[in-house]
């Protein structure tokens, strides 16, 4: 699985998080865990507790709060960004992980670009997610590739282009699941223009495409174009065409 964004102070927790993993299992005192289940057992109990702080504070504090402002009722839906919000995508990077790794799934994680400028990461660059499969293709590893998780928009504002990452993505491995977090960007399902960059708009997209006859004349054109055995490079550069089906 490829996972990415870790970013501004999420990137000195998840370090500070894996120098302590390693401390811990060159001393002894992981318990018998290595680096990586260390790391997903300490996020799942630090989500745990955040969550009960969360229970607490939302029935003895924020229902009294309520009562005195005159609320008469309330939805209640826990959520632990409200008390971890500095930390940014330490929400999205530590849930995810411990999603993947409780399933036994084993994550690889690809860097996001920086924007010391402004304090803060962007988005992982889709040149940086096409390498990491055509690497683990070249090492005879891209059959274990089953998902590509990215979050959109990013929590500082960055919006994918998401028909264009899954355009190339699927051109390297057919077959490979896209699981977006956009739980920050439910809001773009009423915009026109931010509709195509969330994921069901795009793929909405790309099944109409792949429904036009002419995604068929384009498709093979581009197979012409590249040949039987392209470069690595050459697939990097190209955006493929998709064919319909």
């Amino acid at each position: 699985m490829l996972a990415g964004e870790i970013t501004s102070a999420a990137r000195v927790n998840v370090e500070a998080v894996a120098r302590e993993a390693q401390r811990a299992v060159a001393d002894g005192t992981a318990g018998g865990l290595n680096e990586a289940a260390w790391i997903g057992t300490f996020y799942g109990n630090f989500f745990a507790n955040v969550n009960l702080l969360g229970l607490l504070f939302q029935t003895f504090l924020v229902s009294r709060i309520f009562k005195y402002i005159g609320v008469r009722g309330a939805l209640f839906m826990p959520n632990s960004a409200v008390f971890v919000r500095d930390a940014k995508r330490l929400v999205a990077f530590a849930l995810h992980h411990r999603m993947v790794s409780s399933f036994d799934a084993q994550p690889l994680y690809v860097e996001a670009f920086p924007m010391t400028e402004y304090s803060m990461y962007g988005a992982v660059p889709l040149r940086t997610i096409k390498e990491a499969l055509l690497n683990l293709k070249a090492d005879g590893r891209l059959h274990r590739v089953k998902m590509l998780d990215l979050t959109n928009c990013t929590f500082d504002g960055h919006i994918y282009n998401t028909r264009r990452v899954m355009e190339e993505c699927l051109a390297i491995k057919p077959d490979l699941i896209f699981l977006w977090d956009e739980a920050w960007f439910g809001f773009a399902r009423f915009s026109p223009f931010l509709r195509p960059r969330t994921a069901m708009g795009a793929a909405n997209d790309i099944e109409t495409w792949m429904q036009d006859p002419n995604s068929v004349a384009e498709y093979e054109k581009q197979q012409k174009e590249l040949g039987s055995n392209p470069s690595d490079e050459r697939l990097l550069e190209t955006r493929p065409e998709q064919r319909a089906t």
